[in-house]
């Protein structure tokens, strides 16, 4: 009868050892977890605080002309018109 007590106390003994174990692996991982997330936050924040900025800075009250860019565009058609004949004949396209 002791040895089936002792094997008893035992044996309790060492499943509180395994559930006090996953218990603290439970602790450190929610742990990790609050830690992450508190990163992700941080990022979250700088994100829209970048996010902010760009859209302060690109508002179009904020945007001025620029004379430079104004002289560049030139003041003909963009491109020289294909003349009406180029085209019209496929043979001069094929391969000989």
């Amino acid at each position: 009868m002791t040895n089936r007590l002792r094997c008893t106390i035992l044996a309790a003994g060492f499943c509180g050892l395994v559930l006090l174990s996953l218990r603290q692996q439970r602790i450190a991982i929610i742990h990790e977890m609050s830690r992450l997330h508190s990163q992700l936050e941080d990022v979250r924040t700088a994100t829209w605080r970048a996010r902010a900025d760009v859209a302060a800075l690109a508002a179009p009250s904020s945007l001025s002309p620029d004379p430079s860019r104004e002289a560049a565009v030139p003041s003909g058609p963009p491109h020289r018109p294909m003349p009406p004949n180029v085209g019209a004949d496929s043979s001069a396209m094929a391969l000989p």
